[in-house]
């Protein structure tokens, strides 16, 4: 089942950036912000992306509110980041691989898991 959209996904990734790398372990500490719109039949396009500098630039979490992104796909993050994307009504996806291209297409086939508050609590245990 393929969700009405389109839908703008931003993905936290290590460098060179694009559908063809790995998501980052850690929002915080992405490399780049690449940004998708991912469309109603699977397909995407890769529209923009952000350098991630951690001291003295953007907030990762301000940039992607401010681009009216509707969903973050993260490995790992902490809570203050999550809670603030959740304030903003971006909903935020569980990495379960760690390839940007198959996490799109599992976030079209809906297969991948809403971060809630009661499985936040599970990520935290898991890491443990």
């Amino acid at each position: 089942m393929r969700y009405v959209g389109p839908m703008r996904v931003c993905i936290p990734c290590n460098i060179p950036g694009g559908p063809e790398v790995a998501v980052t372990t850690a929002f915080e500490e992405a490399d780049y912000l690449d940004y998708y719109e991912l469309r109603p039949d699977g397909n995407f396009e890769h529209e923009a992306e952000t350098k991630n500098c951690s001291a003295g630039c953007v907030d990762p979490v301000d940039a992607i509110i401010r681009r009216g992104t509707e969903a973050v796909v993260v490995a790992g993050i902490r809570p203050d980041s999550l809670m603030r994307l959740w304030n903003a009504g971006v909903k935020v996806y569980h990495a379960d691989d760690p390839s940007v291209r198959v996490l799109l297409d599992r976030l079209a086939s809906r297969s991948l898991n809403e971060i809630k508050i009661d499985s936040f609590a599970e990520l935290g245990k898991s890491k443990s």
